[in-house]
């Protein structure tokens, strides 16, 4: 199970454990790969305020802006039939009422099996994907590291809103939601104090580069590092030039892709007055092969310019690290 047996005590042979060992060996594996702004809880107790039912979750992770999803731990593949996504279904209203009730909030919230003993290709060989979705279990393969883990997560995400295709406005986790939820869980108490949050970095591009912004994104929010970007993280029905100025305001840096399109573009060079106007730490990364007489008629000698045509992890090392310092 790569990183989950190594660090783990059990013998590491196929079903080994009891299904509570491998909910503590994932729960393990959650808190020391993936970043710090993803809340889990090791079985967690609920009571449905609706139903007034008592419910115990084996893992349960609240990811800000992605959603609340429940996971149930299965040690043997056989007992995998569809009543288990039926089960899952009874935590996730439940879930659901509990928070309406407790937070008035009403996130959506995702249904996972995990199977960390087994591959998928065991799932296949015994006939068992013709009966239950693979896209809604994670299996050995998923735990190599944390982008394997966070790629069937949200694998799993695009399937569950396929699978109930339910009209309906949800809200959005925020930090600080997400954070006075996992409190609670963990201690009765409803409003607790938040700790210093994530670094914020809005993100400033064109759209014809929005394929490597997604990569971008995903790489910072990896290091633990929140991203604002455009068009997923402005709400429906609100002004788009309101919200973006408030993330500029808000953030903690402004990185901005340079190209011939970005250059050209108004949206961008407005992005970029702002984060001058609001005196942000700004960090031009060039992502072409191209000179660069200036930017939006600014000196470019103003600023360290970083060229990155492709994801670099040692040039993200470096951003990280001025992110974090101030």
């Amino acid at each position: 199970m790569g990183k989950l047996v190594a660090g783990s005590a059990g013998d590491g042979t196929r079903g080994g454990g009891t299904e509570a060992e491998l909910a503590r060996r994932v729960y393990q594996f959650i808190k020391e790969e993936l970043p710090d702004y993803v809340y889990a809880g090791l079985e967690v107790r609920l009571k449905d305020p609706v139903s007034e039912r008592q419910f115990s979750l084996d893992l349960l992770l609240i990811i800000p802006h992605i959603g609340v999803f429940i996971m149930e731990i299965k040690a043997v593949e056989s007992n995998i039939s569809p009543s288990h996504l039926h089960q899952l279904s009874k935590y996730r209203e439940a879930v659901c009422n509990h928070l309406r009730d407790k937070f008035l909030v009403t996130p959506f919230v995702y249904e996972m099996l995990c199977l960390p003993s087994f591959k998928q290709s065991d799932l296949i060989t015994d006939g068992l994907s013709d009966v239950i979705d693979p896209n809604f279990i994670f299996f050995e393969e998923d735990f190599a590291n944390s982008f394997a883990f966070m790629s069937k997560l949200l694998r799993g995400k695009f399937n569950n809103e396929k699978l109930y295709q339910e009209k309906g406005v949800y809200d959005d986790i925020s930090d600080f939601m997400a954070h006075n939820i996992y409190f609670y869980w963990q201690t009765g108490i409803l409003k607790p104090e938040r700790p210093d949050r994530p670094p914020l970095v809005f993100l400033s591009f064109n759209r014809n580069n929005h394929s490597f912004s997604a990569e971008i994104k995903s790489d910072f929010e990896s290091r633990g590092i929140f991203v604002w970007r455009a068009p997923e993280d402005v709400p429906i029905s609100e002004y788009y030039k309101d919200v973006e100025t408030e993330a500029i305001l808000n953030c903690d840096a402004f990185v901005i892709l340079i190209s011939t399109p970005s250059l050209a573009s108004c949206e961008v060079r407005y992005e970029y007055e702002k984060a001058k106007e609001y005196n942000k730490r700004i960090i031009p990364i060039l992502i072409e092969d191209r000179a660069l007489d200036d930017i939006f008629g600014d000196d470019p000698d103003t600023y360290q310019i970083l060229k990155m045509t492709k994801l670099d992890n040692t040039i993200m090392d470096g951003i990280e690290q001025k992110i974090k310092e101030q």
